[in-house]
């Protein structure tokens, strides 16, 4: 189950202060899965990113900023 092998790796990285990417990219199971290409687009900040100003914007809409209160 790739939730279990993920979540493990997720533990691990946490518990031993380790990256996440570097544990998953090294991980046998997920090498099985995953080529390196795909585990490229899998860790793209960019691409993770790139609507993030369209989605901020849009919460700011429905959302206004209030006015501090203690100023």
């Amino acid at each position: 189950d790739a939730y279990a092998v993920v979540q493990g790796i997720a533990m691990h990285a946490w518990d031993n202060e380790q990256d996440f990417t570097q544990l998953a990219r090294a991980d046998a199971q997920v090498t099985q899965s995953l080529s390196s290409a795909q585990l490229d687009e899998v860790f793209d900040l960019d691409a993770t990113v790139a609507h993030l100003d369209s989605t901020i914007d849009r919460l700011h809409r429905i959302a206004p900023k209030e006015e501090a209160v203690h100023a």
